[in-house]
């Protein structure tokens, strides 16, 4: 009879162990449940950043091209306005005035001609 209740007690011992081991399993991998689904939240929580950060891509690559087409079209302004200015200018430079001409100083005698000359002609009234 000792020896039928040491078997017993022997086998619920070895039980007892395998299901304590058992239990210890779940409560162990159960953990990563939560560790996964932790990691899960993450990602999904990055990829919201990334669609927003694309989106904000998407909108400053709009904005960039609107901006280039805005001066490119002022550059083409420009070089009109340039082009028509030189055209003035050459225009200009191709009507020559008689009073327009440069007076020619070769010496200082020729200079103080000149100068007597004006004010002679302002001390007339002319």
């Amino acid at each position: 009879m000792n020896l039928l209740l040491k078997k017993i007690f022997g086998i619920l011992k070895d039980w007892l162990w395998a299901i304590v081991l058992a239990v210890v399993a779940l409560v162990t991998l159960s953990k990563p449940d939560r560790w996964v689904k932790g990691k899960e939240k993450e990602i999904k929580q990055r990829e919201k950043e990334n669609e927003k950060a694309e989106q904000d891509a998407e909108q400053h690559q709009a904005k960039a091209e609107e901006l280039d087409k805005i001066a490119d079209e002022l550059y083409e302004r420009y070089k009109e306005a340039v082009e028509k200015h030189d055209r003035e200018i050459a225009e200009a430079g191709q009507k020559k005035e008689p009073d327009d001409e440069p007076i020619p100083f070769d010496d200082p005698d020729s200079a103080a001609k000149f100068l007597d000359d004006l004010l002679n002609d302002i001390g007339d009234g002319t």
